[in-house]
């Protein structure tokens, strides 16, 4: 299997099994995400130079940048005192980043 089509297929995963509710299912996808992130960065880090610096390299490269950009703007959301409002912009934010992955 690819290196894209496995992470296209656990963003679908991501998709099917994942809705926020509460704060606490927040914390819990950025978890997620901070996982994959990492998994992302050390399969990078594991292939050879060459690979690196080459369209395997690229493709995990943009993979944990928009990791690292969804984490970011979900993680903001932890600390809003209008749970609601978080909440829905938090779903907000992860439909568009599965949107967008799914391209």
């Amino acid at each position: 299997m690819s290196i894209k089509s496995e992470y296209v297929n656990w963003v679908k995963e991501l998709q099917k099994n994942t809705k926020i509710t509460t704060l606490d299912d927040l914390k819990e996808i950025l978890e997620i995400l901070e996982v994959k992130k990492d998994e992302l960065e050390d399969k990078l880090e594991s292939i050879p130079e060459k690979l690196q610096e080459g369209n395997t390299g690229s493709i995990l490269q943009e993979q944990i940048y928009n990791l690292d950009s969804v984490i970011f703007d979900l993680s903001g959301l932890e600390s809003e005192e209008n749970i609601k409002e978080s909440i829905e912009t938090a779903n907000d934010i992860l439909t568009r980043f599965i949107k967008i992955q799914l391209l």
